[in-house]
């Protein structure tokens, strides 16, 4: 039952938001009573906050697939893998991912945090290896700033996110032109090399 509950209300989170759904709604479309759905949940933020939960799990794991092995592959590689990441998870349903990543919750700030905190300290990682001139401080601003970057997918497109083909390539368009000068290229000619 939770799982159908969950299912109901991504689908409708997704289509309809946040603010337009209702725990009505979401026991009806999960074909439950809306007592039965106060058993598990006991209002439609906690759904929000085990989707939430669950979905930052999720990318959390699908980026970190994708980041192990980023100092070893192009940059174009590496960012055009990442913003895959996001439009796959952002397409099932569609704009659910970024309805949960842009719609706040007082439980999934701390979850949004730590997997920023992760997604920062592999970039950290990377950066020490494709940038090892770079200091501590800088390391952390650049994967924070790329970070940042990288959720335009949802400021410019959304909860569609990386759907568009527009806003896909302006983020990865300003992902490479801040990246570029700063990594050092692999699998590219270098100047003077």
């Amino acid at each position: 039952m939770v799982a159908r509950l969950l299912g109901a209300a991504a689908r409708l989170f997704a289509e309809r938001g946040y603010e337009g759904t209702t725990t009505n709604h979401i026991a009806e479309h999960a074909g439950v009573s809306v007592g039965s759905l106060y058993q598990f949940f006991p209002d439609k933020a906690a759904l929000l906050a085990s989707l939430q939960a669950t979905w930052t799990g999720q990318l959390r794991l699908a980026l970190d697939a994708v980041l192990r092995d980023a100092a070893n592959q192009p940059l174009e590689d590496v960012i055009d893998h990442v913003l895959g990441v996001h439009t796959r998870l952002n397409a099932d349903p569609p704009g659910l991912l970024g309805l949960l990543l842009v719609t706040p919750s007082a439980t999934s700030e701390q979850e949004n945090e730590t997997v920023r905190a992760e997604v920062q300290g592999r970039l950290e990682g990377i950066l020490e290896v494709r940038a090892p001139g770079l200091g501590p401080e800088r390391r952390s601003a650049v994967a924070r700033m790329s970070i940042h970057i990288t959720n335009g997918l949802y400021v410019l497109g959304g909860s569609g996110g990386g759907a568009d083909p527009a806003v896909r390539e302006e983020v990865r368009a300003a992902l490479l032109a801040y990246l570029r000068p700063i990594v050092r290229g692999v699998g590219e000619d270098t100047p003077g090399g």
